[in-house]
């Protein structure tokens, strides 16, 4: 179990740096499951109320310390027990007297039922406890659980096996989070962090299987594993590649990632990767792609962001054939959303910003396209830009706000630092200025919510960029005049401030 051992003569001590201690009794018995115990930090409340493990005895923390006390996969632990008094008894000599449907999780007829329910129960308590713990030793938990869900979902019995998607949608997640990015990572023994690898080995292998599922809890999950930055990989970056060796020549066709820095190869994220390409995931997530039915962009982006997050690891090869096909899709999918869909996608700001990520996502992509990449990223970025004013044309006054800070974000770059980008394969402030004009924005910015202060407010970053680049003529300046004759007395005030403001930056002819 994941955690940290400390001598000590008194059985059952704990540290007061919040470290919990195995029982010095299991060391005596010659015990090895002392190889890994996560520290937690040093502020843990008041050690009266936390949990002790040993092999022996496993007690269930108090109520209060559960993240959800109603799941089923908890009734196994009244089965098991009995009353509290009685938790004394040995967790494995109990086991057999249980029958799977007594754990509290129905099993559907004909669904394999040797789903490991006591150890998902186990593993729960520990994530649940203030001294949390995760087992990744060989033998453990989280191995069980994972071979478990391996086979199930070669079978393809997962989805119908009540168990097996609890396990996905909490247990699993809240494992890998915490042992990928804890800031207890640094202080794991290199036998803990290899015991991590192996766990992620059989994960990845697990994802490439889920690919085309549209499980929303592993596709996220892939963020994390696949992410250089964890912690987990920040630690371990120093390590070398199995699949890609040191000085090997292997054909980039023949391999999915590859090292790009011998000084840092991050070769167990390397690994992890090219398992995830062997066992079929990119090929998975191509076809995905093929066949998605009206996926909403969350999803979407989802499924690209671990890859745009890893991507300067990926083979070139790996890149052309299965993630550039993947943006074509994406970005002919969002262009061709019909209003009513891209409204109800945008509703809120939290939604929009996944506009947002979804770009992100497809622009490092594209950052490493071997063909065509300054025409691909512009495309990007226009796909953006044409959704956000679709919205200004076609949303309710929210999300009409949060189409305009978006694109005030897109223009802030360039108005304190306009041509920062030009030499870039990125679009150019005269392409965002001239694509601003050629889309009559301020015909459309000059319609509705005038009376509004916070949204003329919005107007002016637009307009003091177009004058910045020359691109805002007198004709514009006076349909902005226009905008406020004969109209109610909070418009004109509006107007005359904007224009007020503008005075400060017009050339002299435009005066």
């Amino acid at each position: 179990m994941l955690g940290e051992d400390s001598a000590t003569n008194d059985a059952d001590a704990i540290s007061l740096d919040g470290l919990v201690i195995t029982d010095t009794t299991a060391e005596e018995e010659g015990d090895d499951s002392k190889c890994g115990n996560i520290p937690v930090p040093s502020n843990s409340p008041d050690l009266v109320d936390q949990e002790f493990y040993d092999d022996d005895n496993v007690f269930p923390a108090p109520s209060s310390q559960r993240r959800n006390a109603s799941y089923d996969v908890f009734q196994l632990n009244n089965v098991l027990y009995g009353p509290h008094e009685e938790h004394s008894s040995s967790f494995e000599d109990k086991l057999p007297s249980v029958p799977a449907t007594d754990s509290g999780i129905s099993v559907t007829s004909g669904v394999s039922d040797d789903f490991p329910y006591a150890d998902l129960a186990t593993i729960d308590r520990m994530l649940n406890n203030v001294n949390w713990k995760v087992p990744v030793e060989p033998g453990k938990e989280l191995e069980g659980l994972l071979k478990a869900s391996l086979e199930l979902a070669q079978t393809e019995l997962d989805d119908e096996n009540e168990g097996c998607q609890k396990f996905y949608q909490d247990t699993l997640t809240t494992s890998f989070q915490k042992i990928m990015t804890d800031k207890a990572v640094n202080s794991w023994t290199p036998e803990i962090q290899g015991y991590i690898f192996d766990n992620s080995i059989l994960l990845v292998k697990l994802m490439a299987i889920k690919m085309k599922s549209e499980n929303s809890a592993l596709i996220a999950l892939m963020s994390t594993v696949f992410n250089p930055t964890s912690k987990f990989h920040h630690y371990n970056a120093s390590q070398s590649s199995k699949t890609v060796p040191p000085s090997s020549q292997i054909p980039g066709a023949d391999i999915f990632a590859r090292p790009t820095d011998l000084r840092v190869p991050k070769g167990w994220l390397i690994d992890l990767i090219n398992h995830f390409g062997s066992e079929g995931g990119f090929q998975g997530l191509l076809e995905k792609f093929d066949s998605f039915s009206n996926p909403s962009l969350e999803l979407i982006e989802m499924y690209l962001k671990p890859f745009g997050l890893c991507i300067d690891l990926l083979t070139s090869s790996c890149i052309q054939t299965y993630l550039i096909p993947c943006t074509k899709k994406v970005t002919e999918y969002v262009r061709n959303l019909p209003n009513e869909q891209l409204k109800k996608e945008t509703k809120v700001e939290t939604r929009n910003d996944t506009l947002s990520a979804l770009i992100q996502s497809l622009k490092m992509i594209l950052q490493r396209a071997p063909q065509d990449k300054k025409a691909l990223l512009q495309g990007a970025e226009i796909l953006h830009l044409d959704i956000l004013l679709k919205l200004v044309k076609t949303s309710s006054f929210n999300g009409k706000m949060n189409a305009l800070n978006e694109i005030n974000r897109i223009i802030t770059p360039f108005l304190f630092n306009r041509r920062q980008n030009q030499d870039s394969d990125s679009i150019t402030s005269e392409d965002l200025a001239c694509w601003l004009i050629d889309q009559k924005i301020l015909n459309t910015l000059l319609t509705d919510y005038l009376h509004l202060p916070q949204y003329v407010e919005k107007l002016d970053k637009i307009l003091k960029f177009l004058i910045h680049e020359d691109k805002l003529s007198t004709r514009d300046i006076d349909l902005i005049w226009d905008a406020q004759i004969d109209k109610h007395e909070a418009i004109v005030k509006n107007i005359h401030d904007l224009l007020a403001k503008l005075a400060w930056v017009l050339n002299p002819d435009s005066l």
